[in-house]
């Protein structure tokens, strides 16, 4: 969710709607137990009878579309495993989730399973929010290899011959101080600031072993001050362990709140990555940064 606000528009994101706000104090309860292990973390749970209509026709649309449509899911699979055989990743299953999603405690429809709540994002013309009105949940998507034609309008975008559009990454979207997770084990490689307004405020990069003969760097941008205090560089993570925090307008560089998680087949030399990239270096960058629902799983 790349958006770039004053802190009157982005309090209005985060709001979100009624439910989402009796839940967030509950959550951040969790946040703060959770600074040191992974074991006594779980998922918000929220009843359907306590989701709007909004937000029940967005839980419907993903549920449909996404989790239970098996030729959806069968296709997503099979691109993502014939495009990156070279990685040696045969599944996503085995890998811990970047971020919690809320779990819906659903009707009989869905045979009354916990499953996953997040909105889908649709960034590529639009500029959101644009009326204080909008009710946005907290806990989105925002797609990878997306051209987004009106979201980049800092400097930082507008270098070279041609503006950088293209998202290289996913967004996680997800409430200030939401713990962010290392999806296997790894090791800090880099941790700073990136200072510019627009660029990633805290950035983590984890080198991870997939396998023997295979690595994966992940970046993890838009973090807390104390997310780069918590993972230095060199300090071994475990699979599910915390690698840091969503951050907060004044740190993440400017941004609403959520996490750019992006692969790279290759280390950067410090903690950043081209998040975004112009429509000429596409192709190229493709083939540097990896599908992240290689590991996410199929959440579009």
């Amino acid at each position: 969710m790349k958006l770039f606000f004053g802190a009157r528009q982005i309090a209005v994101a985060i709001a979100g709607s009624a439910v989402a706000l009796l839940l967030l104090p509950a959550y951040h309860v969790l946040q703060q137990r959770s600074t040191t292990t992974t074991r006594r973390i779980r998922p918000l749970l929220i009843d359907w009878e306590n989701l709007t209509i909004q937000e029940r026709e967005e839980f419907v649309f993903v549920q449909e579309s996404i989790h239970n449509n098996s030729t959806h899911q069968k296709q997503v699979y099979s691109h993502l495993w014939k495009e990156y055989s070279d990685l040696g990743i045969t599944s996503s299953s085995s890998f811990h989730p970047v971020v919690l999603f809320p779990q819906v405690k659903t009707t009989a429809k869905y045979k009354h399973k916990l499953l996953p709540f997040y909105r889908v994002l649709n960034l590529t013309l639009t500029r959101m929010p644009q009326k204080e009105e909008e009710q946005w949940f907290p806990f989105s998507v925002g797609k990878y290899n997306e051209a987004r034609f009106h979201l980049y309008e800092t400097d930082l975008f507008a270098t070279g011959s041609s503006p950088r559009i293209v998202h290289m990454g996913i967004d996680l979207g997800a409430p200030v101080g939401t713990p962010v997770f290392a999806f296997t084990d790894g090791i800090v490689l880099h941790s700073g600031y990136n200072p510019a307004k627009g660029d990633y405020g805290n950035a983590i990069v984890v080198e991870h072993w997939i396998h023997r003969k295979r690595k994966l760097w992940a970046l993890c941008g838009h973090l807390s001050n104390a997310s780069i205090v918590h993972s230095y560089v060199g300090k071994h993570i475990q699979r599910g362990e915390i690698v840091g925090w969503i951050g907060n307008v004044h740190e993440n560089g400017g941004w609403l709140p959520h996490v750019h998680f992006q692969l790279s087949i290759s280390p950067p030399d410090t903690h950043d990555m081209a998040g975004v990239v112009s429509l000429e270096d596409r192709d190229m960058a493709l083939k540097q940064y990896p599908d992240p629902r290689i590991v996410l799983g199929v959440l579009y």
